[in-house]
């Protein structure tokens, strides 16, 4: 699986086409997320009937199923995302239900915003897609805009606890109609995982190639104390389990210092 392969840094920008979308969106059950939904709402201390509508940050939001979920519940949400097929589709539905959703188009890598939040996420196993600089750039700027104590929950199943002992080198996906066939390479000397796709559907075939940095759970929490955020707690599933070594999933939940 090791490799010296690379893929662009900027690989994000032109991957999440309306087929891939469409894809990824098609293999998530409506209960999951609802599942999710009530993991963000609990490890953020958010209640809106006792208090005002918390203001939360998804970036990236993706096609949105938490933010939609979360404006549904009366939060109000600000989803950043690049790919302008999620954008142009969320922010018709957002209209459409007159949610308190607002939708930006933006790379996460220079994010522009105003205002603070009392919460933020990065769900969708969407961490790691920038490099480790751009990442701690990222990072410093999301602090800039939640307010104090504010809590940031990052949702993973690129962490080297959970990857590198059983990852196979490829591997074939079947659900809804979509074949996904995947080559994984790992790169020991930049600790990035570099993943080459082919998406088969009736309506098409699609190539492309995608990459996200490898962390494990001490380095991650030692670059987010760097940034300007505190350990809550490390989940590997929405019933707040415990994360331990070979768990799929990290949900790690820090807050603003």
């Amino acid at each position: 699986m090791n490799s010296t392969s690379t893929v662009p840094d900027n690989w994000y920008e032109t991957f999440f086409t309306a087929p891939i979308n469409a894809f990824w969106e098609s293999i998530v059950p409506a209960a999951f997320t609802q599942q999710e939904v009530a993991f963000i709402e609990r490890h953020m201390q958010l209640d809106i009937e006792v208090d005002r509508p918390a203001k939360i940050l998804d970036v990236p939001c993706g096609a949105g199923r938490h933010s939609l979920a979360l404006a549904r519940r009366g939060h109000q949400v600000t989803g950043v995302d690049i790919s302008e097929d999620a954008v142009t589709r969320l922010r018709a539905i957002a209209t459409a239900e007159k949610l308190p959703l607002t939708v930006i188009h933006q790379d996460m890598a220079c994010m522009a915003l105003d205002g603070e939040f009392d919460g933020a996420m990065c769900f969708g196993n969407s961490f790691g897609y920038l490099t480790h600089e751009k990442t701690r750039q990222h990072l410093r700027t999301l602090r800039t805009h939640l307010r104090r104590q504010g809590r940031f929950i990052i949702d993973t199943g690129m962490i080297a606890e959970s990857i590198l002992a059983d990852t196979k080198v490829e591997e074939t996906y079947e659900t809804n109609g979509y074949t996904f066939n995947v080559r994984n390479e790992y790169d020991s000397r930049t600790s990035r995982m570099n993943v080459h796709t082919v998406l088969t559907h009736e309506s098409g075939h699609w190539q492309q190639s995608f990459s996200q940095s490898v962390y494990t759970c001490g380095e991650l929490i030692r670059l987010l104390g760097e940034c300007g955020f505190a350990f809550v707690a490390m989940c590997s599933d929405t019933d707040d389990t415990t994360f331990a070594r070979g768990k799929q999933r990290l949900l790690l939940v820090v807050e603003r210092e």
